[in-house]
């Protein structure tokens, strides 16, 4: 049983952390965005409405984002995030990562054609596919050409 334990164990610390469930902004560094990763069942319009709600309720806004493991430019964003000027573009964000091939019908349904994709949110947490951005937006995957991209996105409202 104890030969078990470590086995579990073992199996647990070499995997990292869990998934966060969309409830509860993820940790960020002062002034970045805060990521939550969408749990992989569900109802979608309700999670990413739950998680938008959230969001509001912590004083951030929420987006949407299709991203995934293969995707070179989704990996390129995740290393530079807390780069300063990434931070700054993503100040007072909360993105509500959806896995593209997980919910790749979603992404159809809102015409996802490339990733990443981030999508705005509507008041009731309902993704907006006439205000996105896509990697398609910059051209090499480094800070200074993502951030002026992204934080004009993120921060039009402003």
């Amino acid at each position: 049983m104890l030969s078990r334990q470590l086995c579990v164990l073992t199996l647990v610390a070499a995997c990292g952390d869990a998934p966060r469930a969309p409830s509860h902004p993820g940790p960020s560094k002062p002034g970045g965005a805060r990521v939550v990763a969408l749990p992989e069942t569900g109802d979608f319009d309700r999670l990413v409405a739950d998680a938008a709600a959230n969001a509001r309720a912590a004083g951030l806004e929420p987006y949407l984002e299709f991203t995934a493991a293969w995707c070179a430019p989704c990996r390129h964003f995740e290393q530079l995030r807390d780069e300063p000027t990434m931070t700054s573009a993503l100040a007072g964000t909360l993105i509500i990562q959806a896995d593209y091939d997980r919910w790749q019908a979603v992404a159809d349904r809102l015409a996802v054609s490339a990733i990443p994709t981030w999508l705005a949110l509507d008041a009731q947490g309902r993704p907006r596919p006439e205000r996105r951005i896509d990697g398609g937006a910059w051209s090499e995957d480094t800070a200074a050409n993502m951030a002026p991209a992204l934080g004009a996105f993120f921060h039009a409202g402003d």
